[in-house]
């Protein structure tokens, strides 16, 4: 835990500090309170807390009196300053002398946590796997022994990125001590990832004790970490390869908490595929068919069950999950345009970019549930609405016909219409001009043979009615940001390599 102490002459400023924050959450143990200077300067040095929390002006002794004194001790306590306003320009010089921060009553919970951040000591990301300056005895001093070398990956959720960094720091801290003290290995950082070795364990007591440390730590901190464990090794100089191949899952923690496991074991198949597969399959026919028989409650749960489905089928990649969602939902359009039944264009850039930045696969299925429930309501909608059969019979057309040479006046011409009139008409009932529609049906189509055969990007251009393939292309990277071809070479990379890891 990290100590800290407050000191204001003020009580009422003291409380509101402690109810500021859920300070044991954060790792964070007041063990003091003072309300002058004297008193704050004998708590720091017989309690030696890692932060204090001092008014610059106080009885006694000022804060400054007290940076002071803490400096002639070789004290290592952190000082934060709050002040008043008619004493803040005091408190900012007062930086020189050594304080971390400084801040202005009444504090404000983000200054206070960026504040607090500054406390913290900062692991240099750039630390080499094995630094000389790190005491690695604690792996030695058997004549022969085992290493199986961890990643150790906190679960935070959608935390703020100060008190994240407070509670990764905590939790660090009670981890290193939990091995320190189980005489089980040491933890180090490396690139930003916390790394682990246990020392004297087969795989099985190493599985066996990262589920026990695991359960005591979410009990005492409320925070769980998912713990990816490689291979067995009786050699120092393996662990960095082992070390690698945590790093190539390193996927998994996406999925740990929506599967409400924690420990995995990278030498096991952790699932499989061709089951999953096949049960995917048939959940995607059940919902199409609830789809268009419009029972919402059966819909909505057969979709929970899809995504279970979806997070077993992916090899635990995000990439590769948001991918099934996408090939699923489009599916689902190609469906209800076999029934003359528009449907919102699905925005798969916009999912996809949104897709990187979540936190957990639990939001992933909160992202895609509203592109499934637009779904649900273009049917309702359509069953609803009279005089769309223009439309219907323009959707349809295309549908067909996308691959041919394909233009405005042609399709108003299919439904008796007036060019002009049919051009605003259709965007009224679509939502989308003809052009950015007739490319979305032939992208769609375009897609399915780069991902399922390996015809070139010419020839797929030309069978699905794009005017060249740099046409194709273009829309390919404005719609999905890369090159169509960087696009089946990088999905194909990942489906060997989730194929040679599935592989026992």
């Amino acid at each position: 835990m990290i100590k800290m102490i407050i000191a204001d002459d003020e009580s009422v400023i003291i409380r509101g500090i402690q109810k500021l924050l859920d300070w044991e959450s954060m790792g964070i143990q007041i063990v003091g309170e003072y309300t002058d200077g004297r008193q704050a300067l004998d708590g720091i040095l017989a309690l030696q807390p890692d932060i204090a929390l001092l008014d610059i002006s106080m009885p006694g002794l000022t804060g400054i009196d007290v940076l002071r004194e803490l400096g002639n001790h070789n004290a290592k306590t952190s000082v934060i300053f709050i002040s008043g306003f008619q004493d803040f320009e005091y408190a900012k010089s007062a930086v020189r002398f050594g304080a971390k921060d400084y801040l202005l009553k009444p504090i404000i919970r983000s200054e206070l946590l960026a504040a607090l951040e500054r406390c913290v000591p900062i692991r240099s990301e750039k630390e080499p796997l094995f630094s000389t300056e790190k005491d690695y005895s604690a792996l030695l001093g058997m004549e022969e022994n085992h290493y199986v070398t961890v990643t150790a990956n906190p679960l935070f959720g959608d935390t703020d990125t100060h008190l994240k960094k407070l509670k990764q720091f905590s939790l660090m801290g009670t981890l290193e001590q939990s091995l320190k003290t189980d005489n089980a290995g040491i933890l180090f950082e490396k690139d930003g990832h916390t790394v682990i070795v246990l020392k004297g364990m087969d795989r099985e007591s190493a599985l066996s004790y990262l589920s026990a440390l695991e359960h005591r730590l979410a009990a005492a901190t409320g925070i769980h970490i998912c713990f990816l464990a490689a291979g067995l090794t009786d050699a120092l100089s393996q662990i960095r390869s082992q070390y690698e191949l945590c790093l190539a899952h390193g996927d998994i923690p996406f999925f740990s908490e929506y599967l409400k496991e924690y420990c995995f074991d990278l030498l096991s198949p952790l699932q499989n595929e061709e089951k999953s597969q096949e049960e995917k399959e048939k959940l995607c026919h059940q919902m199409e068919e609830l789809l268009i028989s419009q029972k919402q409650e059966d819909y909505e749960k057969t979709y929970l069950k899809l995504c279970r489905s979806i997070c077993r089928s992916c090899s635990y990649s995000r990439e590769n999950a948001c991918y099934q969602f996408l090939s699923t939902l489009r599916q689902f359009a190609h469906r209800l345009a076999q029934s003359r039944i528009s449907s919102p264009m699905l925005e798969e850039g916009r999912l996809m970019e949104q897709s990187k930045e979540l936190s957990d696969y639990g939001q992933m299925i909160q992202l895609f549930w509203p592109a499934f429930l637009d779904l649900f309501q273009a049917v309702k909608k359509q069953a609803l609405t009279s005089g769309r059969r223009e439309i219907d019979v323009a959707a349809e057309y295309i549908e067909e016909h996308y691959a041919q040479p394909l233009t405005l006046e042609i399709l108003a011409g299919v439904v008796h219409m007036n060019p002009y009139y049919f051009s605003s008409y259709f965007k009224k009932n679509t939502g989308i001009n003809f052009k950015d529609y007739l490319g979305a049906v032939r992208l769609r189509h375009a897609v399915t043979l780069l991902v399922s055969t390996d015809r070139t990007t010419y020839d797929i251009a030309a069978a699905c009615g794009f005017p060249d393939s740099r046409a194709f292309s273009d829309l390919f990277q404005k719609t999905y940001g890369e090159k169509p071809s960087k696009y089946r070479k990088r999905l194909r990379e990942n489906q060997s390599v989730h194929k040679e890891d599935s592989e026992p």
